[in-house]
């Protein structure tokens, strides 16, 4: 059978669409209601899919956060946060120790799973450009 996923984009702690549009105060709040929402009423066989948004990478991290309330609802083998995948990133790899044993991601994999991102969810540009095309390289 077929994993089911419900994937949530998270937006910019500042994004015009949270501050303004929204009912929620920070993204804090909108990842608690998601997921027990998800605990109390998505079918057990589905996953919860959370992604950090990119431009948010490295400033605010909510995996902290996923975690914990993952593992409140016993939800731990049913949320992911994506791009921490074992080939693409240094996956369960201490900061201190990524300095000295960092591994070069797998352009097979980055190939694959870029190129099913991109059919699947995103269209090739962006606000700070187009996304360098390393597929034939």
């Amino acid at each position: 059978m077929k994993k089911r996923f419900y994937f949530v984009p998270l937006q910019t702690r500042k994004d015009f669409q949270l501050t303004e549009y929204s009912d929620y105060n920070n993204i804090e709040e909108f990842i608690e209601q998601v997921i027990h929402s998800f605990a109390n009423n998505a079918p057990s066989h589905t996953y919860l899919v959370i992604k950090h948004h990119p431009m948010e990478r490295g400033i605010k991290k909510y995996s902290m956060l996923i975690s914990r309330l993952a593992k409140q609802y016993g939800l731990k083998k049913r949320i992911h946060v994506v791009y921490d995948i074992k080939g693409l990133s240094c996956k369960d790899m201490k900061l201190d120790e990524f300095w000295k044993n960092y591994k070069q991601p797998s352009r097979k994999l980055f190939n694959a799973f870029r190129k099913h991102v991109i059919s699947k969810t995103q269209l090739n540009c962006g606000f700070c450009g187009k996304f360098p095309d390393f597929m034939d390289k």
